[in-house]
């Protein structure tokens, strides 16, 4: 067998070994050997009648060769990594590798990864559930419903404190019976004045008919054995006459006509 014949199978193997190595290979490896062999190329690199490419030709191989490399280098040292068959970005500190879901992330059946635990034990969605640090949070099946707040209860009016000797309460606008006698209370600043009951004419302070003074506690109980009319109390000291409350509070005012009270007949 001449030398050339036993030179051809020597060949056959070298580039069926060539090629395995490059299926076989990680593509960091992949990258950087076709980057160089670019840039070879793009050095002046050429096959007699095959392979002859010119000067615009050298430049686009020369830069893809250089960002192959680059590439293949930036892979090797874990700056990038194959993400779904593409190139994609990788942080430092996290060596998630193609194929993998990071630990603590669950996946569905269809494969795709779901929210859940981080690394440090915390969730990390927004689903709603019992607090993880601890707490379950309130029971609803054992702790008691809270009533809703209630109004406190209001005292229901009271009579005003008319003293044991009076028979009732002398009131503005009220019809009394002849004989009664009736409580009312001065304001304070009226302690120690002169009060005057007179007939009411015209809608006006009239005749006098009896005067009487205040006491300091303001307290003034009137005898009606005598009168019999339309009457009203009046303070001679600033003009005004008493206007008298349902509770026997008085107070001054300039409207005789509301401050009057009657005194009608024994049937």
């Amino acid at each position: 067998m001449s030398p050339q014949g036993g030179e051809a199978p020597g060949r056959l193997l070298q580039a069926g070994g060539l090629v395995r190595f490059l299926l076989e290979a990680p593509l960091r490896v992949i990258l950087v050997v076709a980057g160089v062999a670019l840039v070879l190329a793009a050095g002046g690199l050429k096959i007699e009648g095959r392979f002859e490419p010119d000067a615009t030709g050298r430049q686009f191989m020369g830069v893809v060769g250089v960002v192959l490399v680059v590439t293949g280098l930036l892979v090797h040292v874990g700056l990038l990594v194959p993400d779904g068959g593409g190139i994609g970005t990788q942080t430092p500190d996290s060596t998630v590798t193609a194929g993998t879901t990071p630990a603590g992330t669950a996946t569905d059946g269809s494969g795709d990864a779901t929210s859940g635990a981080g690394l440090d034990g915390t969730r990390t969605d927004d689903s709603t559930g019992p607090p993880t640090d601890g707490d379950p949070g309130p029971d609803t099946a054992t702790d008691p419903p809270t009533d809703p707040p209630t109004d406190p209860p209001t005292d229901p009016p009271t009579d005003p404190p008319i003293p044991s000797d009076a028979d009732g309460v002398l009131s503005s606008g009220v019809d009394h019976r002849q004989g009664e006698r009736l409580w009312f209370e001065a304001p304070d600043e009226y302690e120690g004045a002169v009060l005057e009951i007179r007939t009411v004419e015209d809608g006006e302070p009239g005749r006098l008919v009896s005067a009487f003074g205040v006491g300091t506690d303001g307290e003034v109980i009137v005898d009606t054995s005598d009168l019999l009319g339309t009457y009203v109390v009046y303070a001679p000291s600033d003009r005004a006459s008493l206007r008298i409350g349902p509770d026997g509070r008085a107070d001054p005012t300039r409207n005789t006509s509301a401050a009057a009270w009657a005194v009608t007949a024994r049937a």
